[in-house]
């Protein structure tokens, strides 16, 4: 795929495949307790930082599925916590 060399084997990104490491994406920390789905404690402006990188991989990679979990069912529903996501980064967006 078009992110092969990144997020492949040996990939600089290597770690976020296959997981939802959400959290990484604002905190930085890539290892351990950092590679986590989890935004609970963080502001309405990191989460919206969260759905912007979302919407950037939606928009610039090829769609291949949801990872079922936190966020989607395994039918590919939105989960309460993905529309509690989006409302605190909507909030974050008027800031």
């Amino acid at each position: 795929t078009k992110g092969k060399t990144h997020y492949g084997s040996g990939g600089g990104y290597n770690h976020f495949a296959g997981r939802d490491a959400s959290r990484a994406f604002v905190s930085g920390n890539f290892t351990g307790d950092g590679l986590t789905d989890s935004l609970r404690d963080l502001s309405s402006t990191e989460v919206k930082s969260v759905v912007d990188w979302r919407d950037f991989y939606l928009r610039s990679y090829k769609y291949v599925g949801k990872l079922v979990g936190r966020y989607y069912d395994s039918q590919g529903n939105p989960t309460k916590y993905l529309k509690g996501v989006e409302a605190k980064a909507a909030r974050g967006a008027q800031l």
